[in-house]
């Protein structure tokens, strides 16, 4: 008997498993989470139970938390119908005279009932910090099972003396611009205090770059302000760190904020081929330039072969490869020439890297045991070589060209040669 009823405990708990799933989405709240200041006395509140299937259900609100005792509900159940998309409550928190400085939190559970669960002393909500069971204390059974969302009121508490809270954002640019660091504060404490901070920039090794000081400024109590500073990024492109630290009232606040110079960038340098003979496998080697003063993970490249008309008639893919910060690499690709006639193609190399693309365009003329790399045409992302060899193409094609005509000229004459008789 003992092993059946564990065996219907486990089968219950699954199934209260998919109905508090399915009712997530069922019920919300809005908003999720409200922030008040402290101030003793009563205050009534109002958010907004979201039926989010359309259907009709009772819900019922008990508070939960370290200010649950303060929190008085106006109707601790409510009924929704199907045709109301959202409806209001209110309840009222009356706070005591004195609180511990900080943001001091209670919750408001919101759960559908069961249809089967009827008002009574009897019947209790057992809770935990995700699920709400119902009990029946008479039949020592379980009712059913559901979830709960959680609407959260925080009461900003101040503090006696001073604190502050702040955070510290950079703007960002190109190499010689001014980046500007700002470090928005905020005295939780009643007092008035003066407010300076030293900034520190570092490069990706943690060697030091520059070094600065803000301006001092007088945060008054319960009052919000902001340090800034402008700094002239005279610095290769990459990725550097401000480390700031804000003092006041022989107090510290350390804080770190990772930035960009320039943009993230691996460029394309050449395109060359090993030996070849047509119709079989030529490999490209792609020759790179990290630009950035960081390592760069994972880069590979796509290759197309565009026939005259821009159409592409193959694509292959390189392995992957890490390049060093500032460093050089090599990706491979092998394009398969069975079925290709000589001629001009344009590879367009595709390079991915750290979520962006680089790209350039490159001139071939293919022929019987060669493959020619010209200039580069067309738009190049990131990248400022153009197409000035160009003439030099053309030469090369035109050379081709009368090598095959001297050939066909040779060959014809000797085909119309008299035979040398031996009689």
């Amino acid at each position: 008997m003992v092993m059946k009823k564990k065996w219907m405990m486990a089968i219950f708990i699954v199934v209260a498993m998919a109905v508090m799933i399915d009712q997530v989405a069922a019920l919300g709240v809005a908003p999720s989470r409200d922030l008040i200041d402290f101030s003793p006395g009563q205050k009534t509140l109002t958010a907004r139970i979201i039926n989010n299937d359309h259907k009709d259900m009772r819900i019922a609100l008990y508070p939960k938390g370290d200010l649950e005792q303060y929190v008085q509900i106006d109707n601790p159940i409510i009924t929704v119908k199907a045709d109301e998309s959202e409806k209001s409550f209110t309840y009222t928190i009356n706070l005591p005279d004195k609180l511990e400085p900080g943001t001091q939190k209670v919750g408001i559970i919101l759960v559908e009932l069961p249809e089967t669960f009827v008002e009574s002393d009897d019947n209790l909500l057992v809770s935990d910090e995700n699920a709400i069971l119902f009990a029946n204390k008479k039949k020592d059974a379980l009712i059913s099972a559901t979830t709960a969302v959680i609407y959260q009121l925080g009461v900003r508490v101040p503090y006696p003396d001073t604190y502050i809270e702040s955070g510290l954002y950079v703007t960002e640019g190109k190499i010689g611009d001014l980046f500007t660091f700002t470090i928005p504060l905020v005295n939780r404490g009643e007092k008035a205090t003066s407010v300076y901070a030293d900034i520190v920039i570092k490069g990706p090794t943690n060697e030091e770059i520059a070094r600065f000081k803000t301006e001092t400024i007088t945060l008054e109590g319960l009052k919000e302000g902001k340090l800034q500073y402008s700094w002239k990024a005279d610095v290769n492109q990459g990725s550097y760190i401000a480390e700031a630290v804000v003092h006041y009232n022989g107090k510290v606040i350390e804080l770190n904020k990772k930035f960009g110079v320039g943009n993230l960038f691996i460029e394309i340098q050449d395109l060359k081929v090993d030996s070849f003979k047509l119709g079989g496998i030529a490999k490209f080697d792609v020759y790179l330039k990290n630009q950035w003063n960081e390592p760069i993970k994972d880069v590979y490249g796509e290759l197309k072969v565009l026939d005259k008309d821009g159409n592409s008639i193959n694509s292959f893919k390189t392995l992957s490869t890490d390049i060093p910060s500032y460093g050089d690499a090599t990706i491979n690709g092998y394009w398969d020439t069975t079925g290709v006639d000589v001629g001009s193609y344009d590879v367009r190399v595709i390079l991915n890297y750290a979520g962006k693309t680089s790209e350039k365009l490159f001139q071939t003329v293919v022929g019987i045991d060669k493959i020619q790399v010209g200039s580069t045409t067309g738009k190049v992302t990131g990248d400022k070589g153009g197409g000035s060899n160009i003439s030099l193409l053309i030469i090369l094609i035109a050379v081709l060209i009368a090598i095959n005509i001297g050939w066909f000229v040779f060959f014809r004459k000797r085909m119309k040669k008299p035979p040398v008789s031996t009689g």
